[in-house]
């Protein structure tokens, strides 16, 4: 397809794929002509894939050329590549003799564990929650670690079936392994936003009158 119909089935406007182009997001076509090109459906799924990592994922150009470089990369396991797209500004660091953060990291490790969760302090994800819980507290919502627990086991719930999804494509021959990790990294983006969609939608759902129970 020409670029024209590249913008068309993505909407992305052709400047835009042109600075993609010259940024090397995108991988050149194939050469017609002088200054045209062919573009396959290689460079169509790129481009939905920038797209959703620009959009629902709100993240700049730098992280999305690290995160195609990582994706691209057979070197970089999957856990690293789901690592990269949770990646986000967040607060900075705290010192490392923060009581507060201490405490708040000591009690994130001891939810996690209570769902059978391997992981370390080091995780960037669990110092993450640890900075949720010590901006919580110093606004007085400390809530008992027992109010997260749902929400763990919610998590819990969708990233296995997230994962299984990722085996089924991987090992039933559906998608090759580029095309897998990129559906991968799609859905780490994309499947975060519906989580907290859904949250929304249900606080919405609980705060509006209900038609039905008015008298």
């Amino acid at each position: 397809m020409r670029i024209s119909e590249l913008s068309r089935r993505t909407g992305i406007p052709v400047a835009t794929i042109k600075f993609y182009l010259r940024e090397r997001l995108l991988f050149p076509g194939h050469p017609t002509g002088r200054n045209q090109a062919r573009y396959g459906v290689e460079h169509l799924r790129r481009l939905l894939l920038i797209r959703i990592l620009t959009g629902f994922g709100d993240m700049d150009l730098a992280t999305v050329r690290s995160l195609l470089a990582a994706m691209s990369d057979p070197e970089v396991p999957l856990i690293g590549l789901y690592t990269a797209a949770a990646r986000r500004v967040g607060p900075p660091e705290p010192d490392a003799d923060d009581e507060a953060f201490r405490e708040a990291l000591a009690d994130t490790l001891g939810l996690a564990g209570t769902q059978g969760w391997t992981v370390g302090g080091d995780c960037a994800a669990v110092r993450h929650f640890a900075q949720v819980l010590v901006a919580l507290r110093q606004l007085g919502c400390a809530q008992d670690l027992g109010f997260f627990e749902p929400f763990a086991q919610a998590a819990d719930r969708l990233a296995e079936q997230e994962l299984a999804l990722l085996h089924e494509q991987g090992e039933g021959g559906e998608m090759d392994a580029v095309h897998v990790r990129a559906a991968a990294l799609a859905r780490a983006v994309v499947f975060e936003v519906a989580f907290a969609t859904l949250r929304q939608i249900a606080l919405q759902s609980r705060l509006t009158p209900n038609p039905a129970n008015t008298p």
